[in-house]
């Protein structure tokens, strides 16, 4: 009988009535059992914190098979929203004991992150040896298949014995072994928590090739005694071209991930994606305690994520290849035509690519292979480029890339608006030929941006290069260069170990001008972060003088308001600048004001860093020391501080 629960508050767990005909139970290994042995060994550990989202579902012992007389269920754990995985979880418990329980705050939390969860009961081996538990497993992932539940991909994770049951089952999906009903047993990954992965390295031997070893009384003999059965039972001894994306989680206890080595050589052989985190002073059974349990959550969220990929290339050599392109806007809206949930691989060859791009679709991954060998640009420029913006504005209009969805990456790319800045910058004002709006957007994070990550590659611009008009985006190991306003906009921007690299100008300065200006923020006062640029060098290309260039101004955009259009008053940008390095074109003030739109329409207002939200803490350089000129503002965030905020709902491998 199916049981339905709704969660609207904290639940006590509990356990299904016993079968009318008892079946031999091992109830030595409990989670209560483990937490008395390990609370007083390992500072800080501490059982995870349950809490439930409104809506949230679980189904408790839907019967999934009939073995003989015995009836074995599943639990499921719905998410509220699904996003097409789900992931069936084979609990551990040295193949004789543990139940599905164990598994029951991995399985609500999963659930929270949008996974349908599947806890499957087996026969342990006290009731039936090998590999009757393992087509018990099997037998589950087909009901599960066979029932929808809104996936259209499955994955399996173990945990200890149960790991190295899952690990065994993924490898040997497409082979005869252990198949009960007939039906599909693949899954798209395995996650292996701690379970053996070679039975037969003298590691394993050590530990498990032992009379009565509960090795040994589940695979029906020692290793001399069932030699065969040993190496059929170890997981990589299946490893091939089919096997799925394996991440594997150590506790740091080496015997229990025996045979990894030679797995991971396998895989790599194959081309197969695989990763390995360890913990170090954790218990074996990390899985069922903080500080661990939210760790392997995150790991497992990013992972099944990437697991998911649907792939497509962009290439001048595509021939008949599936899901190849001659352009990055085709294969981009290929990738919008998958509606699975499943992040999209666009890997791009080196090229240079005119075009503009547009990317609407969450979950998009674009991998160039390298910079200065994939190079995205195009020449679009404020003036004339109003007819690409929803609401005719030229300066979002001219991006070269324009991000306006959730989870995006940008790796191994040179991005660029190649607008020839200093051609029109030369000409003397008043000149007809002279563009009045300059501006060359090359990436442009729109209103539905967010999560957006670059890495590895070079956003090359002049005026308004990086336009951070939605939500996050995280600049890692890149360069961004430009010279007026370069990196702006009322986004969230974290810029890490990346060079920032003022460009040269052609127009004749007077006396005592700014050359250029780095940031430009426009932050709303209801929002605590704004530019962040951390441990970052601030660079000049050659032209650029001496004491010329600002850190920031404060922009105030114009704005329709009911009782007109003028500067947003509630636009206080932030920016601050954190442990760089900054060369001698740094100007001594460091900050300095900028002009808006006053009631009258004109450009009269005039806006002050005094009254900003500027901040910096422990640069060094030639560029670093600098005039107190009267900023006050002591709200500024340390970089432990920001990352906390700026990372919130969205982890990190």
């Amino acid at each position: 009988m199916k049981k339905l629960l709704v969660f609207v508050g904290l639940l006590s767990i509990a356990f299904p009535a016993l079968a009318a005909n008892p079946i031999p139970v091992d109830d030595s290994y409990t989670v209560s059992q483990r937490w008395d042995g390990y609370k007083g060994k390992y500072p800080g550990i501490a059982l995870p914190e349950v809490a439930f989202e409104a809506g949230q579902q679980v189904q408790f012992d839907r019967l999934y098979k009939k073995a003989d007389d015995r009836e074995l269920h599943i639990d499921v754990f719905l998410p509220v929203k699904g996003n097409g995985q789900g992931i069936l979880l084979v609990h551990g418990g040295g193949w004789r004991s543990g139940n599905k329980s164990h598994f029951y705050s991995l399985a609500n939390r999963l659930a929270q992150r949008g996974y349908t969860v599947f806890l499957p009961e087996f026969r342990l081996s006290a009731e039936a040896k090998y590999p009757a538990g393992l087509v018990d497993v099997n037998d589950a992932i087909v009901w599960v298949k066979s029932q929808g539940y809104g996936i259209d991909r499955l994955a399996i994770g173990g945990a200890s014995s149960g790991g190295q049951m899952a690990a065994l089952l993924a490898y040997t999906a497409g082979q005869d072994l252990f198949k009960g009903q007939p039906g599909d047993t693949s899954v798209n990954a395995l996650i292996d928590l701690d379970g053996v992965l070679d039975f037969t390295t003298p590691m394993a031997l050590q530990y498990e090739n032992k009379p009565n070893s509960v090795a040994s009384q589940w695979l029906g003999g020692s290793f001399e005694q069932a030699p065969d059965t040993w190496r059929q039972a170890s997981a990589a001894t299946h490893v091939s071209a089919k096997s799925p994306p394996t991440l594997i989680i150590s506790s740091g206890l080496m015997r229990f991930t025996a045979g990894r080595e030679d797995v991971a050589a396998k895989l790599a052989g194959f081309g197969i994606r695989h990763h390995y985190l360890e913990f170090s002073e954790a218990p074996h059974d990390v899985w069922l305690f903080d500080p661990w349990f939210g760790q392997i959550v995150d790991r497992m969220d990013v992972f099944l994520q990437s697991a998911a990929e649907v792939r497509y290339e962009v290439s001048d050599r595509c021939a008949a290849r599936p899901n190849c392109f001659g352009a990055i806007q085709a294969a981009v809206d290929a990738a919008g035509r998958d509606t699975g949930g499943r992040w999209a691989v666009i890997d791009i060859a080196a090229g240079d690519y005119y075009e503009k791009v547009t990317v609407t679709r969450s979950r998009v991954r674009l991998r160039g292979q390298g910079v200065g060998k994939t190079r995205l640009y195009f020449d679009a420029v404020a003036q004339t480029a109003g007819k690409y913006h929803r609401n005719n504005w030229g300066t979002p209009g001219s991006a070269t890339l324009t991000i306006d969805a959730d989870q995006v990456d940008i790796e191994g790319m040179t991005i660029e608006n190649s607008f020839d800045y200093l051609a029109n910058d030369a000409l003397p004002d008043g000149d007809a030929a002279k563009i009045g709006n300059s501006q060359g957007v090359t990436l442009l994070l729109d209103i539905h941006s967010d999560r957006v990550r670059v890495a590895k590659s070079a956003l090359v611009g002049n005026q308004d290069t990086l336009f951070a008009n939605g939500g996050r985006v995280w600049i890692r190991d890149s360069s961004v260069s430009g010279n007026i306003d370069f990196i702006f906009g009322n986004g969230r921007v974290l810029i890490e170990a990346s060079d920032i690299i003022t460009r040269r100008r052609a127009a004749a300065l007077k006396p005592g001008d700014y050359h250029s200006f780095i940031a430009a923020p426009s932050t709303q006062l209801t929002q605590a972060m704004g530019i962040v640029i951390y441990r970052s060098r601030l660079m000049r290309e050659p032209g650029v003088p001496d004491a010329s260039v600002a850190l920031g101004r404060p922009w105030h955009p114009t704005t329709t308001f009911a009782d007109g259009r003028y500067a947003d008053p509630n636009a206080v940008g932030q920016a601050s600048f954190l442990d760089c390095w900054m060369d001698a074109h740094i100007h001594p003030d460091h900050w300095t004001v900028m002009n808006g739109t006053a009631r009258d329409g004109t450009k009269t207002a005039v806006f002050r860093p005094q009254d900003s939200r500027f901040f910096e803490m422990g640069s060094q350089g030639p560029g670093a020391r600098h005039n107190d000129i009267g900023i006050v503002w002591q709200g500024g965030l340390g970089i432990d501080a920001v990352r906390k905020a700026f990372f919130e709902g969205w982890p990190q491998p």
